[in-house]
């Protein structure tokens, strides 16, 4: 990008350059509209079906590439629910191996031990569930679904 006074305003420079002056520090991705609640926030209007318009394992592999070029921010899987996308795991590890900080933000209602598992062993280094009320009335009404708080809370003891 050329500037009038021949130098080059901070934060604009090439977008295909990873330097120390790059801004980039964090990256929310919606994987997918796809979840197994209701919750009265959503932005997506989120239901359990699959969305033929959502990138496939390799176009997300490509944005990837796309975001590690310009810089390595950390980057939150989300959704959605993100563990009902059954790539979410290579995608994590596919990140994690070109240098990218994982992290995911999912429900809390699918984490189990094999889940946790797979988190792990793909590069997932941290994970953040919402409580959505003091009790499980409050969390429950929130979220739609009877029963997530419990599902929530024992997803994170997992």
């Amino acid at each position: 990008m050329a500037h009038p006074h021949g130098k080059v305003p901070p934060g604009h420079g090439s977008p295909h350059s990873a330097g120390k002056n790059n801004t980039l520090r964090l990256v929310a991705w919606e994987t997918t509209r796809r979840c197994n609640l209701t919750c009265k926030h959503c932005r997506a209007a989120a239901e359990d079906h699959e969305y033929n318009d959502e990138l496939t394992t390799e176009e997300s592999f490509k944005l990837l590439d796309q975001i590690r070029e310009v810089g390595q921010p950390i980057i939150i899987l989300t959704g959605g629910e993100p563990l009902l996308r059954d790539d979410i795991f290579d995608i994590a590890a596919y990140g994690d191996k070109i240098g990218l900080r994982m992290v995911m933000a999912p429900n809390g209602t699918l984490l189990n031990e094999d889940n946790v598992k797979r988190l792990k062993e793909s590069g997932i280094k941290r994970i953040s569930v919402s409580l959505d009320g003091s009790t499980a009335a409050s969390h429950d009404e929130f979220r739609g679904l009877h029963g997530a708080f419990d599902r929530a809370v024992n997803g994170i003891k997992s």
